[in-house]
């Protein structure tokens, strides 16, 4: 299945923005973090129950994530 233009434009600049993070890129991984918030926010929420451990949860899954940035595995399949 071919991506379509808006979702491949997307998936470029995310993987764009992981290539600079994996590189020390506090911006782009930033603009990570921004683009994926919501659902960050959502995962988190299904998860613990009130709003100060949902804050908690996520300054630490974003905490672990710029440590472990070059781990991160590009993969545009998720796109389609």
């Amino acid at each position: 299945m071919l991506l379509n233009s808006s979702r491949l434009n997307k998936a470029l600049e995310i993987t764009d923005d992981v290539r600079l993070a994996k590189k020390g890129n506090k911006e782009a991984f930033c603009r990570i973090i921004e683009t994926n918030k919501d659902q960050l926010y959502r995962i988190a929420k299904g998860i613990v129950n009130y709003e100060a451990d949902i804050e908690d949860v996520l300054q630490e899954v974003t905490l672990k994530a710029w440590l472990q940035i070059n781990k991160l595995k590009i993969n545009l399949k998720v796109y389609q």
